[in-house]
């Protein structure tokens, strides 16, 4: 049975520079289930996903990818990486997750 509750993953867009990307749309998909989420960066270039809102869920060992369109505001390149990766009571050993470039 899927799990639905909050799970959390931070991930923060920035250029090769390193400053932080606004307005950047990055997209979490499960692979298992195909569901996607997509949120576009703040001014910090940070977006905070939660598992738990996949419309089928999420169990244990589901890959997840995620991507981010656009390039940077200088014509660099983008770089994104996970910054907190949060759990409530679901504990996920096997979760994996991928960045894939687009």
């Amino acid at each position: 049975m899927p799990f639905t509750l909050p799970y959390l993953i931070g991930i923060t867009v920035t250029d090769s520079d390193g400053n932080a990307e606004n307005g950047v749309s990055v997209t979490l998909k499960n692979e298992t289930t195909t569901d996607t989420l997509t949120q576009t960066t703040n001014s910090l270039g940070k977006v905070l996903f939660d598992c738990g809102n996949f419309t089928n869920g999420y169990t244990d060992g589901d890959y997840l990818i995620y991507t981010a369109e656009g390039t940077g505001t200088n014509g660099n390149d983008l770089r994104m990486k996970i910054v907190s990766n949060y759990s409530g009571t679901a504990i996920l050993k096997k979760f994996k997750v991928y960045y894939e470039s687009g």
